[in-house]
């Protein structure tokens, strides 16, 4: 799988999405944040059927945005 140069790509873009995640949430743009952690998220998910820690970072992600956001019940599911 690590040879497969779709998949690198696939998971270059997810990482990129993630990143400009953190830099709109350090912008305090939270709701433009979780935009892109759950477009990365999506994009793991797809990737690695399985657990994977970089997933998990995602969701993370995502549960903290909903939070900042208001959003507490969505943030616990």
């Amino acid at each position: 799988i690590q040879g497969n140069p779709l998949l690198n790509s696939s998971e270059n873009l997810a990482n990129s999405l993630n990143n400009v995640g953190i830099t709109l949430e350090r912008l305090e743009r939270y709701a433009k944040a979780l935009e892109y952690y759950q477009e990365a998220l999506k994009m793991r998910r797809q990737l690695f059927k399985g657990p994977d820690k970089n997933t998990a970072s995602c969701l993370d992600k995502v549960g903290v945005s909903l939070d900042r956001l208001g959003r507490h019940d969505e943030a616990q599911k």
